[in-house]
């Protein structure tokens, strides 16, 4: 009977017992739930730099294992933005404003139920807008067949271009164009030789607008010199071929190539010289070029537009006319040596390196040779946008478009060319003499007198 009153005892007291512990536990949870419901703490150590357009604000995030994001809150142009950063970050960028205006940032760490911490107001003042340093910095003057526009894009942003042209008393857009590289000076054609009235606005991925460019000016007369030419290589020493592993007047058969072997001229790997020389048919004031690529959009952009032994440098010389006396057969071969040329054949040339690095005294001092008679055209290298900052769309544009290049303005007219490849992805000169070019075209001014 005594042990049954305790084991009763014992009992009552183990029913009771276990009703805390539940109520305890309850109580634990509930305090649990309050707490991942509640707010956490706000970011501290707040630090704002100024960026052009907008700040960098740097902070440290409370030890709140609840904290999953912070949010920033702020108006622009009269719209209320919201920018939102990782726990795992200790930073967040807001961009995309036109003025200096003072700027009023809210600040909030936010938890997993998506509650927000107290408010941490900031300001900052941003630096002056990309799109207005741009327009500061940009210059509209004419050239051959249009307008050349010219500007410095200070943060790598990706900036548009649109140009207009007045037509009947209406603005007519006639180019859209987007660039991130820091620095263009780009010619926008074509254009009648009449006086014409041009309008130019920078735009920004955020919406912003520069004010216009106005820009009256007359484009100076050009035409695309017809095709086709004509291969002399035969008459010049120690040009490269024929035979061809894809023939010269690939180059000028109004087709750039998409895929090896059809449309493009390549030299024989391995033959003798590094140069090639063809007749354009008329005397020209010539103002400017394009060269394509042999352009394969299926492979990652830079081994399409500057790998496969594309030409990505070269030399040019012209002439009006080709003197009987030192062609062949009567000429000396000596005198077409050029330090780039392979076929030297043990002989040293006038000069060494770029002719574009002699001074008129050296040049005068060199022994006879072309390079003396000719016109010097100048040293063409490819804008390697890959090494400026340029995007992969960039570069593939780069490709379908071709490398180009002004003439400067001095050069008087002329009719041979002459081209010295000097560099190839691979290496300056190109290995075995084995370069290509798929396309070529010339453009500039044919009224010039006829010799």
């Amino acid at each position: 009977m005594k042990n049954q009153k305790l084991n009763h005892f014992d009992m009552k007291n183990l029913v009771k017992l276990l009703f805390l512990v539940c109520c305890v536990c309850l109580l634990d949870a509930c305090n649990d739930n309050q707490q991942e419901g509640g707010k956490t703490d706000p970011i501290v150590d707040c630090t704002i730099t100024p960026i052009h357009g907008g700040a960098v604000i740097t902070y440290t995030i409370p030890s709140d294992r609840g904290i999953l994001y912070v949010m920033a809150e702020y108006e622009r142009s009269g719209k209320s933005y919201t920018v939102i950063s990782s726990v795992f970050d200790n930073s967040l960028t807001i961009e995309g404003f036109n003025s200096t205006d003072q700027v009023n940032v809210t600040l909030y760490t936010v938890n997993d139920n998506n509650t927000k911490s107290e408010p941490k107001n900031i300001v900052f003042n941003p630096l002056e807008s990309p799109i207005s340093l741009t327009y500061k910095s940009s210059k509209v003057y004419p050239c051959f067949g249009g307008i050349y526009i010219e500007w410095e894009n200070f943060t790598e942003t990706e900036l548009g271009l649109r140009l207009m042209v007045e037509e009947d008393g209406e603005w007519v857009e006639k180019e859209m164009y987007f660039s991130s590289i820091p620095y263009e000076r780009r010619a926008f054609r074509p254009f009648e030789s009449e006086e014409t009235k041009f309008e130019i606005i920078f735009e920004d991925k955020w919406g912003n607008v520069s004010e216009p460019i106005l820009f009256v000016g007359t484009p100076y007369f050009e035409t695309e010199v017809a095709k086709p030419w004509t291969d002399v290589r035969y008459l010049i020493p120690h040009d490269n071929g024929p035979p061809d592993q894809s023939p010269l007047t690939g180059m000028w058969d109004n087709s750039t190539a998409l895929v090896w072997g059809v449309a493009y001229y390549r030299s024989n790997s391995a033959s003798e010289g590094n140069s090639f020389t063809f007749d354009i048919g008329q005397v020209v004031k010539l103002s400017r070029m394009i060269q394509w690529p042999i352009y394969l959009p299926d492979y990652a952009a830079v081994p399409s537009v500057y790998g496969n032994v594309q030409v990505l440098d070269m030399e040019i010389w012209g002439t009006t006319v080709l003197d009987p006396a030192k062609i062949k057969p009567a000429g000396n071969p000596d005198y077409w040596l050029h330090p780039y040329s392979a076929a030297q054949t043990g002989k040293t040339p006038p000069w060494t390196g770029s002719f574009a690095d002699l001074t008129p005294e050296q040049i005068q001092a060199m022994p006879d040779n072309f390079a003396k008679d000719w016109v010097y055209l100048g040293r063409y290298p490819v804008e390697r946008l890959d090494l400026i900052g340029g995007t992969e769309m960039d570069i593939r544009q780069q490709g379908v478009d071709g490398f180009k290049w002004d003439i400067p303005d001095h050069i008087p007219p002329v009719r041979y060319l002459r081209c010295f490849p000097i560099r190839v992805f691979e290496g300056s000169p190109p290995p075995n003499n084995y370069w290509t070019v798929a396309e070529m075209s010339l453009f500039g001014d044919t009224t010039v007198p006829q010799e």
